[in-house]
């Protein structure tokens, strides 16, 4: 349904531990950063997360990388 926007809340789970070995959850911020670009890059319009500065910068910095690979 078009009037209703994505939500993805990723950050710090256990599917994360699972893939990446990360038991504690302070130490799955790759794997939540990693999940916000992908989602983002498919459309997902609402992101929860814990560490949102840094998966700010990230998400601008990968926006930015899709930008300029697609101009070339």
């Amino acid at each position: 349904d078009e009037t209703w926007g994505v939500l993805l809340g990723s950050s710090r789970k256990s599917w994360i531990d699972h893939l990446c070995d990360a038991p504690a959850p302070v130490k799955r911020l790759g794997g939540s950063i990693a999940s916000a670009i992908d989602a983002v890059a498919k459309g997902v319009e609402i992101i929860r997360v814990h560490d949102v500065s840094e998966t700010v910068q990230a998400i601008k910095v990968a926006k930015e990388l899709a930008t300029d690979a697609q101009s070339k």
